[in-house]
Formats: structure tokens, C-alpha cells, sequence
């Protein structure tokens, strides 16, 4: 089944054909990130559009 190589390591590398990364793909609706909600340490909702932001 393997080929005998006096206890010599045989490197692999394994290769994608190129038909494989010519294939279309489907976008899936989890691949688009958007932001929902923004939410603080408290788990309450923030509006960004009302809130002030913290001196540095």
C-alpha cells in the first residue's frame, strides 16, 4: 500500500486542480456582513446617533 522508503520521510503537498478554483460559486446570505446593532458592555442597545463619545 505504501511504497518502502527506509524510514525516510515522503513530503506531500497537496494541490487544488484549477478546474476546482474556476468553479462558480453561490453566495451564501451569512457571507454579507452588515451591522445590525450596536450593543454595550450591558447588553443594551446604543444609538450611535444619539450618544456621545468618550474624551481620550
Amino acid at each position: 500500500m505504501y511504497p518502502d522508503t527506509n524510514g525516510q520521510r515522503i513530503e506531500l503537498s497537496p494541490t487544488i486542480p484549477q478546474w476546482v478554483i474556476d468553479m462558480p460559486t453561490e453566495l451564501h446570505p451569512n457571507d454579507i456582513r452588515s451591522l445590525v446593532r450596536t450593543l454595550n458592555l450591558l447588553g443594551q442597545e446604543v444609538e450611535l446617533n444619539d450618544s456621545t463619545k468618550a474624551l481620550q
